[in-house]
């Protein structure tokens, strides 16, 4: 038996991802494989552009929230 790759990947505050589409405050984003799927988020900040990066905050039942990755020192 062959298993497909469509796996999605688990998810947990801390985990390091992408917004495929805007967050108004609601969206889409991808973590893990950059081609990989696509999970509904909440960006618990408000407005977040396509492409941002984003980290996840915290898992409550359903809903994932998001904020934006911090850079560190000017990086």
């Amino acid at each position: 038996m062959i298993r497909k790759k469509n796996h999605k990947p688990n998810l947990y505050p801390g985990l390091v991802g992408t917004a495929q589409t805007p967050l108004r405050p609601s969206g889409k984003a991808t973590f893990g494989e950059e081609e990989g799927p696509t999970f509904d988020v909440l960006s618990s900040e408000g407005f977040i552009s396509i492409g941002e990066t984003i980290i996840v905050e915290q898992i409550q039942g359903t809903k994932v929230l998001v904020r934006k990755q911090k850079m560190e020192n000017g990086g």
